[in-house]
């Protein structure tokens, strides 16, 4: 994700995201891309949205660090211009994220890409819903809850990450990024933990540190 369109655009996310997978579509998904079939036109669709996607958060990172270094010579642009900037920069990935989702509702790694780009551009509550429609489609993927998790870590109820990363987990047990996030959770909010689990203090330490070593 790029933390510099975050800044830009003035949405706080916090920093506990799910771990960068190897392909692109992973990458961008959190989700394992399955083997493509070279004449399937639906996959060759969705990858031309994410690689879309990907360009112009390439070109807007660009422009923010340029606008940076002109700024620190006296000759950047107002942060209200370059914002303006950005978001006609993105509104033609928008609009083929909501084709593409349109056209094929039941994709759930679109949706979940698409909840990417919101949570880089507009924010979490953004990337909630699209999310939330993703699991509906896929409820056995455990990226999706994840992701989910990590939101609602975010957003509260935080009950609802403990559960969500406990079905991650559940779903593929080897994942190690699923413990780290659960852990984090588990050892930030330790008084809700307390109460979720019915936990003393130390015994959630335990069990966050037990997590962490997974």
């Amino acid at each position: 994700m790029s933390v510099i369109l975050i800044a830009a655009l003035g949405v706080s996310l916090a920093a506990n995201q799910p771990a960068a997978a190897g392909s692109f579509i992973e990458k961008r998904t959190g989700m394992e891309a399955p083997a493509l079939k070279p004449d399937d036109p639906v996959e060759k669709e969705f990858r031309a949205v994410m690689e879309m996607d990907d360009a112009a958060q390439e070109e807007i990172d660009r422009w923010i660090t340029d606008n940076e270094r002109f700024a620190s010579k006296g000759a950047g642009v107002p942060r209200d211009q370059m914002r303006a900037k950005i978001l006609r920069r993105l509104e033609p990935v928008t609009k083929a994220y909501e084709d593409f989702i349109k056209a094929h509702p039941s994709h759930s790694r679109a949706r979940v890409a698409y909840a990417s780009f919101l949570g880089d551009t507009q924010g979490e509550e953004a990337a909630l819903a699209q999310l939330e429609k993703a699991l509906a489609i896929d409820t056995n993927n455990p990226a999706i809850y994840n992701n989910l998790a990590n939101i609602y870590g975010h957003l509260g109820p935080v009950t609802n990450a403990f559960a969500f990363y406990m079905k991650a987990i559940q779903i593929n047990p080897l994942e190690p990024v699923y413990y780290h996030n659960y852990g984090t959770t588990v050892f930030l909010f330790r008084k809700d933990a307390m109460e979720y689990f019915q936990l003393d203090e130390p015994q959630v330490f335990a069990k966050a540190f037990s997590l962490y070593s997974n």
